[in-house]
Formats: C-alpha cells, structure tokens, sequence
C-alpha cells in the first residue's frame, strides 16, 4: 500500500515556519539566488513549480537566508487544504517574522488574531497592517500545491488575486500549482522559476563534483540526468556511469546500488529503515531502527552530505529526508524484506500512540494493519476533532479500506469531525450511514453507544435528546484511564459545551468546564486550556456571576486567542463574547457594542457564539436608542437562525432582539404584542426573560412581568440579573400595593445584588415607575446612594468620534480619501509614523480592522 505520507502532519509543528539549515557540503546556487531576487522584485506573485528532485525548496531556503528583506515561511502539511487551517498558518507565519522587528511597524501585524478571523476579515486587516510596513514582507509558502482549492479561494486565494503590494508571495510547490495558477502565469509568464532554470549546469555539476569528490565528466553526468539535481547528486555520490535508467528507474538504482551499498552495513540499515518513515525525530529514528544513538547517526547522516534537513526550533529537533530518497527507500525496503517495512510502520505507530495518535493512526494504515488504525482512532478520536485536525483524522477515515471505512464508528467519528470543520450537510449524511450500518448488523459493535451518544452532542439540534446524550456521556466520562488526558480533557469540554447550549445548570456548566481546564492543564494541551478558560469566562458571566467573569478576563487579557482552526467557526469568541456580557450590563454599551461585533468578526459561525453576539448586538443598541447602531443590528439580525439548532432556541432570540427594537423605534405596541407572545416560553432563558419582563413592564402590564420573572426563578434561581429583576419589579408591585416598607425592602436587597455583580443595565431604565421607585428609596434611605446617582446621569447621543482626540479627527477625515498614507502625512505636516501611530489609535478605539471598515462605520 502505498505510504499515506500523513507523519507530514504530525511534525509540521516543528518545521512549520523556518526552512532546514543548511547541510554539511552544501552547495550555494546564487545564479538562483539572483533570479529570484529579480522575480520577487518584479512580481507580487512569484511562482516555483517542478516536480519532486529539483532542489526547489533547498534553493528558496538558500534565498530567504539570504535576503536583505523580512521573509516569512510557511510549509504546508498534507492537510493544509482546509481554508480556516491555512488562513491561521499565514497569519502566524508573518507574526512570526513580526515578533524580530524593532520599533511600532509590525504592532498590527502581531495584532492579529491568528485563529480569530474568518478568511474574509483576516484579508482586510492583513492589508491594513502590511499598508504600516516600510518595505516589503515577503511569504514563502513552501509545497503549496497542497493547498488544492485554496489557491483560488480563503485567505490564500485572495491574497493571490489581490493582495497588498506590501506582501510578495513565493509559491513553491509541484507542476499542479502551475495549472492552479495559470491565469496569473498567463498574464505573467516570467513569474515562473520552473524545471528549467532549477536543472543544474555545468558550471553547478563541476562545483559539486568538488563537494562529493566524483570523478565523472560532467558532459556525462549532465547527458544522464538532464540536471535533475536529485539525479546529478545522486550518480556524482555514487561515482558510476548511468547504465540507461531514467526516472524513478535511474534513482532506484542509484539509491540502492551506489548510495545505500556504498554506506557501511549498520548505516545502511539505519538509513534505509528511518528513511521510510519520511520525518523523524530522533526518538522515533531509535524506536523504529533499534539505535539508542539514532540522534548521533541522523547527524552523522548529514555530514555525508545524504538526503536529509535537520530542523532546530529551540524545543526540539525534527529531521526530514528528502520524500523523492524517502520514497526510494521505501519502494526498496518493500522490494527486499516487505514484512520488515510493514515492521518499521508497526514500531513508529507504537512509539507515536500516546503523543500524537494522528501520526500512529497513519503508520498503522501504511503498515496494512487496519485493525489497530481503527482501535487507536476509536481511542483517541475526540481529542483530535477538539483540537485543531479534525480535517486530518476525517481523511485518514476515509483512507480506509473496506470493510474498515464503513464501520458504523468509523462513520460517525467522520460525521463529528465533517460538523467541526462546517460541513453540517456532509455530517448528517455520514450521521445516517452510520446508524444504517448500526442497524444492519446483529448487534452493534463494541464502543458504538457511547460514541453515538457523543456525536448526538456534536449533531442534534433537539435540547431534550442533547439532555439525554449528555447524561449518557457523563455516566461514562469518569471511567476513562488517567492515560487519556487530552481525550478526558476533550470528553469534559465536550460536556461543558454542551451545557452551554442547554443552559440548564449553570453548576454544573461550570463544573465540568473545571473539570476540563484541569485536565487539559496535566495533559498539556495549551489550545484547550486557552478556549476552556474563555469559556468558562461566557458561563459565569450567562450564570450572572458578573463579578467572577471579570476577574476571569483580567487573566485572561494576556492570554492567546481563544478558538483554533476549525474550532473558530465551531465555538469560538467566547471570550469577547464574555467581555460584551459584562460591559452591557455593566452598562458600557460602546465596549458591549465593540466586543460583540468583534466575536462576529472572528468567524464565529451565526449557528454558535456568532448568532448568540448578533442578539446581544441588537440588545445593546436598542438600549443606546442610537439610530445607527439599531440600523446595524438589524443588518446583524438577518444573519441569526430561524429554526433551533445544536439546542440553542434561536426563534426565542430572534423574537426578543425584534421586540427589543421594536420598543427602542417607538413601536411599543408591536414589541408588547411580540412579548406576550414569547414570554410563556421564555422562562428557561434568563437572559430573554429579563428583557421581554422588561418591555411588559415597561408597558404598565406589571402582572405579566413579575409571571414571566417568577417562572423564570423557577427554573434559574441563582442568575444575579434575573433576580435584580425579579426584586425590582416586586417592589413596584409592593408599591402599588401601598406596602411602602416590604417596597424599599425589596428595592434595598436588589440594589445589594446589583452592586455586588455590577449590574447597572437594570436601573438605567426610561421606565418612569422605575425612576420614581429609586427616588423614593434614596429619600427612605440606603446603602447605595452612589450607585442610584449613576443611574440617574443622563446619556447623551454617543458618536465614535467622542472616543478620538482632535489629531486622530483630523487623520480620519484624511481617512476617507483615497491619499496614501505618506500623502495624509504631508497634508496634515506630520511624519508618516506620526499617521501609522494615530491610525491604530483609530481602529483600536473604533473596534475596526481596516480603512475601509473605519470609513463604513461613519457612513
């Protein structure tokens, strides 16, 4: 079977953004060098495509080296065809040559949130950042033909068809990319460093010869190879004439009978055995060969000048031998000893099972033995489609000989990982097979009911059946082995969102979600720790534990992003999603406003954490009153579903973000008719319930709030805001009773309350009744003086250029121009770091990302 490649994957982390060092005996190619200076220099889109052999990224590497210029690099792993996973590679990529720059030039290039944005989005910040640079940044992105679809879509594709000048781009990779990109060829042939000018000549073959001592002519050498670089080291190393071949013929024989047989036997076997595998750490290279000095030997390797890169990247060292020699060493250990190379697949799966089961799964399939492929998938499945390569395991599913592809958990761990990365439709599909193929068999196999039940968490819309899956899940969750840990970890975060979409027990939400934090902490999974502390910030903030929220996000504030590529779309922004809550009920509206719109931007999906910051955006505007921001939101209101999905109640959001609006324009009648409609289904959602008791009390229908309130206590007693509510509003019935002491009572213990949690919204209020209540209570006497007089300071009309000072004023209106930023700096007498500086200001302070949606949010 041919070698799935999928290690690739796995040790991408270790080489993804730097090229190898150069070898021992390297040979300099600067004829090469000069041409890609030239090509870069000329064309914002610089393209290297041959086929495998032709020294295309030893040649790239040898000149971003050696570039005056900032290079950035990004190697591309088999899996990097998923747009959100490549989007997030460039941007850190270029963060990465960021973080070396002196002085405020890349400020907004680190800015970024590397996982935070969808494609879109990301392509204009981007722009607006590289816009600050004072030269050029150039991208390498090294096997691009990887990247498939994305070349002409996503971030990728964009930043081909029209990035920023401030951004070339070096795409190298096999002769596909040149179909990929023929329309730009088209229009720039001389873009393109080909097969051609990368074959050696006569003059590189001589230089060579010099390295590897080989006593050929060179007219020789270069009539046999036709300069494939590959081939020429190849018979130079050997120092025997071709006998003909040519092709993967030619190296074969090269490889077997003058590379490989030329080495001395143990090294022989070393090479042979470590090569097969493709990338190698030294660990690895000792489990699978039996060296316990596989380290010295690798080095030892690339001092003879053999076919492998060392990669250094401070943590760790990871070794890649060139795929054209690996794939030679492959096809010859299968040749001579098959069983052994299925052996050396079986002991690199072993030594991977624990650290990166992904890796093991793919050594397993190479190896034949699909058995423990599905075992080792069955294990460890959830931890990979929680983490970031929910795309590779659906591949490596999908790799699957019959009968294995259509296990019924093999299909449903498919399904999951298909809903992660946004192909819900694709999910359902394989959702159905699956249970077909369950149905179909006698009894279903071993471990079938609790994965069903965990893909229910990952795929069923209805709360009831989520409820009841959940309960499933959580039975089980405890008897995992402590052995687990990013799959417990996994398991427990699971459970945690879960409760989130359920909104049930705020308790246990914030139990389990510590559960999960604590376990991705022992397993060492840095991604999970970051996204379940964020989460747990949004479940306190929703429980109405305001005041845990906020010291929560004050730890937080230095944290990465939250979300990873494809868990962005999936359940990310929670963490903006969680500094909106505060704000808006803290009654920072602007910040509520700023941080909403910022978890829509970051590619939250509206079905997730996007459709939940759309409601609370429609809210937060209604309660401004200001035209535009309402104006706004309902642009935003479009985009929420409008049936219930994964358990969220979106018809109950919908109707109370238009009743909500409704009111703010005048239209009260419209937003009472709207309340009494939704109210009695209303009481499981606190959040709903609060604002449409709101609209009915504001209304003068007092009984139907305090109902609405009492039913929602029912259900959710413990929620600082729905109990601020509940107790204001029964001290207006008190009022209205004439029980002027259990009135002020009731108003006391809600003040108490909304102090502790910093809930202000509740009494900054146009409710006249509400407004005399709080009146009365500061003459009867209370603890909260302060806390009414801030209730009471009235709201001016709120414009984003009160946020700006006069010089940002004036860089904004140049702004709207079409001036560059070097012609705003000479309008207005200033530098034009003097203008980057006040442009960030701006879009930090009007929560934007670009010119453009500075200049869309004054419109």
């Amino acid at each position: 079977m041919p070698s799935t490649s999928v290690s690739t994957a796995s040790s991408a982390a270790w080489t993804r953004h730097r090229p190898a060092a150069a070898a021992t005996g390297h040979l300099p190619r600067p004829r090469l060098t000069t041409l890609l200076d030239d090509t870069v220099a000329r064309h914002r889109v610089c393209v290297v495509a041959a086929p495998g052999g032709y020294g295309k990224t030893s040649a790239v590497g040898d000149w971003a080296r050696t570039h005056a210029g900032r290079v950035a690099w990004l190697s591309l792993s088999p899996f990097d065809s998923e747009p959100r996973r490549l989007a997030t590679g460039i941007v850190s990529a270029l963060q990465s040559v960021a973080r070396t720059v002196d002085g405020e030039d890349a400020v907004d290039l680190l800015a970024l949130d590397p996982d935070g944005r969808a494609p879109a989005e990301t392509f204009h910040a981007m722009g607006q950042a590289l816009d600050l640079l004072e030269e050029p940044l150039v991208l390498v992105v090294d096997d691009a033909h990887r990247a498939a679809g994305s070349l002409a879509e996503g971030l990728l594709g964009a930043l081909v068809d029209s990035g920023p000048e401030q951004l070339r781009l070096v795409l190298v990779g096999r002769p596909s990319l040149e179909v990929a990109l023929s329309r730009q060829l088209l229009a720039h042939p001389d873009a393109r460093i080909g097969a051609p000018s990368l074959a050696f000549d006569s003059r590189e073959v001589i230089a060579l010869q010099a390295v590897t001592r080989g006593a050929l002519p060179p007219r020789t050498v270069l009539d046999e190879t036709g300069g494939w670089p590959i081939a020429v080291r190849l018979v130079l190393m050997g120092g025997h004439r071709p006998t003909g071949e040519h092709g993967d013929d030619l190296l074969h024989h090269y490889v077997r009978d003058h590379i490989l047989d030329a080495l001395p036997g143990d090294l022989r076997r070393f090479v042979l055995l470590t090569a097969s595998c493709g990338d190698v750490s030294a660990d690895l290279a000792a489990a699978v060969s039996g060296r316990p000095d596989a380290g010295a030997l690798l080095d030892e390797c690339i001092r003879l000048g053999l076919f492998v890169e060392r990669f250094d990247t401070g943590r760790r060292t990871a070794y890649r031998w060139h795929p054209v020699f690996a794939r030679q060493c492959r096809a010859i250990l299968r040749a001579q000893d098959p069983v052994r190379l299925d052996e050396v697949h079986r002991l690199a799966a072993l030594h991977l099972q624990d650290d990166d089961p992904l890796g093991a799964i793919a050594h397993w399939i190479d190896a034949g033995a699909f058995e423990h492929a599905v075992s080792t998938a069955l294990a460890r499945w959830l931890g990979i489609v929680v983490g970031p390569d929910a795309s590779a395991l659906d591949r490596l599913c999908a790799s699957l000989p019959p009968p294995y592809a259509d296990d019924p958990r093999i299909l449903l761990i498919r399904a999951c990982a298909q809903d992660v990365i946004g192909e819900h439709q694709v999910a359902t599909m394989l959702f159905a097979q699956a249970e077909a193929r369950a149905a179909a068999g006698d009894t279903p196999p071993t471990g079938y009911d609790l994965l069903l039940a965990l893909s229910h968490l990952f795929l069923l819309d209805d709360r009831a059946d989520i409820a009841e899956a959940s309960a499933t899940v959580l039975g089980q969750a405890s008897r995992l082995p402590s052995s687990f840990g990013r799959d417990r970890a996994a398991t427990f975060y699971l459970l945690g969102w879960a409760q989130m979409r359920l909104r049930r027990d705020p308790r246990l939400l914030i139990e389990l979600l510590g559960v999960a934090l604590r376990e991705a902490e022992a397993a060492g999974d840095v991604d999970l720790v970051v996204r379940t502390r964020n989460h747990l910030a949004l479940s306190s903030a929703w429980a109405g534990r305001l005041a845990e929220a906020r010291r929560q996000l004050l730890v937080l504030a230095d944290e990465a992003p939250d979300g990873s590529t494809p868990w962005t779309y999936y359940a990310g922004g929670s963490a903006a999603l969680a500094a909106g809550f505060v704000a808006y009920w803290s009654d920072d509206l602007a910040e509520a406003e700023l941080q909403f719109f910022r978890t829509i931007r970051g590619g939250s999906g509206p079905e997730s954490l996007g459709g939940i910051a759309r409601f609370l955006l429609c809210l937060t505007a209604a309660a401004s009153g200001e035209a535009s921001a309402m104006r706004r939101a309902a642009v935003e209101l479009e985009a929420i579903p409008r049936s219930e999905s994964y358990g969220w109640s979106w018809p109950a959001f919908r109707q109370t973000a238009v009743a909500a609006l409704e009111e703010a324009r005048g239209h009260r009648d419209r937003a009472v008719a709207i309340a009494r409609r939704a109210a009695p289904a209303s009481t499981t959602l606190p959040f709903v319930c609060v604002v449409l008791a709101g609209i009915l009390q504001r209304a003068g229908d007092l009984p139907a709030a305090s109902r609405t309130l009492r039913e929602g206590l029912r259900h959710q007693a413990d929620i600082s805001y729905l109990r601020v509510a509940a107790l204001s509003t029964a001290a207006l019935a008190h009022r209205d009773d004439g029980d002027a002491r259990r009135c002020h009572e009731l108003c006391e213990e809600a003040l108490d309350l909304a102090v502790a949690e910093g809930v202000r919204r509740s009494f900054r209020t146009q409710d006249p009744a509400l407004r005399r209540l709080l009146t009365e209570h500061v003459a009867w006497g209370t603890r909260h003086e302060e806390f009414v007089a801030g209730c009471f300071v009235p709201r001016g009309p709120r414009s984003v250029l009160d946020t700006l000072s006069e010089r940002e004023r004036a860089v904004l209106e140049q702004l709207r121009t079409t001036r560059t930023a070097l012609e705003i700096a000479a309008v207005l007498g200033v530098s034009i770091n003097t203008v980057k500086s006040h442009q960030r200001a701006i879009y930090r302070k009007l929560g934007v990302a670009s010119r453009r949606e500075a200049i869309r949010l004054l419109s």
